[in-house]
């Protein structure tokens, strides 16, 4: 489980995110899932980024 509720990179506990946004070609993003190959359709407009200015993790979330 992330430590971002926390304010915490998981990978190297820096305190600080930068926000984004997710930008694609498209309306939407696939996600598929193996080894089952099911598909999450996602519209880009419903996703937050979040990536930490230490060392580049990046979170993405569903508004």
């Amino acid at each position: 489980m992330s430590n971002i509720k926390n304010n915490c990179c998981p990978k190297c506990e820096n305190t600080e995110w930068q926000d984004g946004n997710l930008q694609s070609s498209g309306s939407s993003m696939n996600i598929k899932f193996l080894p089952s190959g099911k598909f999450l359709v996602l519209k880009k407009d419903k996703i937050k980024v979040k990536a930490c200015t230490n060392c580049g993790y990046i979170e993405m979330f569903v508004k």
